[in-house]
């Protein structure tokens, strides 16, 4: 029974990518309301991983800003799914995620064995090798600038938040085993790449198979980042 309750966390990574499947085909076919189900069920079936992962484990901080910044991806997720009143709707899911980034940040600097090289930093080298993020995070906004509107301000802070997201996950190498260190950090710039197609799309131009590309990325970028986040405690 014990041995069973073991393996009940990979029960839940295979509910997690059977519903990012199912989600993803929904989108092709065009049937969204099924959608209703694979895409909250996403965040669930993860945040049950996490929390059968993990449980064994002292809940420390950076453990328990996990399940807030799950359960506000959650919100997020619910939130761009609801037709209704799509704009309002729209800032309410960027605002989730954004709470959800600020938590990932948080839970990263956490994340890190080396304290005393994080009280004295070297700022430059991190400059240099955080300017791809940075480029990168201002090309996305070159692009869809002209289209923003009255959505400038909240759509730079959001930017500025997931770009530091970004480099606070490069900015733990070293600092942690090199499982954690590959998977939030490419979890990290796999979330980018997913919010960069989605304002694409919504203020720019339509992209090809673009929403399969934001959920796609999307998916993927949630399971590295939580992924990653156990591999560090287990180490």
């Amino acid at each position: 029974m014990l041995a069973l309750r073991s393996y009940l966390r990979y029960y839940w990574l295979f509910l997690f990518w059977t519903a990012l499947l199912l989600d993803l085909y929904f989108i092709e076919v065009q049937i969204s309301s099924f959608r209703y189900i694979t895409k909250p069920g996403l965040m669930i079936f993860l945040g049950l991983y996490f929390y059968d992962s993990i449980k064994k484990y002292d809940q420390t901080g950076a453990l328990k800003m996990t399940s807030f910044a799950i359960a506000f991806s959650w919100l997020g997720d619910v939130f761009l799914l609801i037709p209704y009143r799509q704009d309002l709707l729209f800032i309410f899911g960027l605002g989730s995620f954004l709470i959800a980034h600020l938590l990932y940040i948080m839970i990263f600097r956490k994340l890190e064995n080396s304290p005393a090289v994080r009280k004295h930093p070297n700022f430059i080298r991190q400059f240099i090798f955080n300017l791809p993020i940075l480029i990168a995070a201002a090309l996305i906004y070159y692009i869809i600038s002209p289209g923003l509107g009255g959505m400038k301000f909240p759509v730079i802070i959001y930017i500025l938040t997931i770009t530091t997201m970004a480099a606070t996950a490069r900015d733990r190498f070293s600092k942690t085993n090199a499982q954690s260190f590959w998977l939030i950090f490419l979890g990290a710039i796999s979330f980018m790449v997913s919010d960069a197609l989605l304002a694409i799309q919504k203020f720019s131009f339509a992209i090809a198979y673009g929403q399969l590309w934001v959920m796609g990325t999307y998916g993927l970028a949630q399971y590295l980042l939580i992924e990653g986040i156990i591999k560090h405690r287990k180490a």
